[in-house]
């Protein structure tokens, strides 16, 4: 049986915290591979709220994110930045279909907990897919998702992980206020050296 995880998000840019969560994930489920999904800039403005002044430039988030596949041999998977999928739901099916994986494995963090039932086609969604829920924040997602009629008949297909501490106060936010500043030692501290590179490069 074949397996991926996949971890979507803003990758404002990719940090060390990124790449830790998914091998985290990846021996939690023993996966063959990994998948990245970059949000798209609309996603980030009308979803997350970001300024377009606080969003990298998207021709330099993919830049970092391919060459960390260079490196680690994940996928990134572009299908929402085109606007091919748009929601969580659309996203998984799109990878079963493309990449023919057994059984993908979507990751997220233990605060999202609290709004599962909200998710477009919830039902769905986790029914049929998997999901990698990150313990964080002093949240145990496990115990919420107990507590909740809904989520807790899905119990299942959930699986349950402990965040690194080692990671807890790397943030592409932080990596973003450091880049305002020209402060690279900051940054090295948080990203990979060809990340910092690419940024410098790029002058921003």
């Amino acid at each position: 049986m074949t397996k991926a995880v996949v971890l979507g998000g803003t990758f404002n840019p990719l940090t060390y915290a990124h790449a830790n969560a998914i091998d985290l994930a990846k021996r939690a489920v023993n996966a063959d591979n990994e998948i990245l999904v970059p949000a798209s800039d609309k996603f980030m403005e009308t979803w997350k709220n970001f300024s377009m002044d606080d969003i990298l430039p998207l021709d330099i988030r993919l830049e970092i994110l391919f060459a960390y596949a260079k490196e680690s041999g994940a996928i990134v998977e572009t299908c929402e930045v085109e606007g091919i999928t748009y929601r969580t739901i659309e996203t998984l099916s799109y990878l079963k279909d493309k990449y023919k994986y057994d059984e993908i494995y979507f990751l997220f963090g233990a605060e999202k907990v609290a709004e599962l039932k909200t998710w477009y086609k919830a039902e769905e969604l986790f029914s049929n897919y998997k999901f990698i829920i990150f313990n964080r924040n002093g949240i145990d997602a496990k115990k919420e998702i107990e507590k909740d009629s809904f989520t807790q008949k899905f119990m299942p297909n959930f699986v349950f992980v402990n965040e690194d501490n080692k990671y807890q106060n790397i943030s592409s936010t932080k990596i973003r206020k450091a880049l305002l500043e020209k402060d690279y030692k900051t940054i090295e501290k948080m990203t990979f050296p060809f990340a910092v590179d690419i940024m410098k490069k790029r002058k921003i």
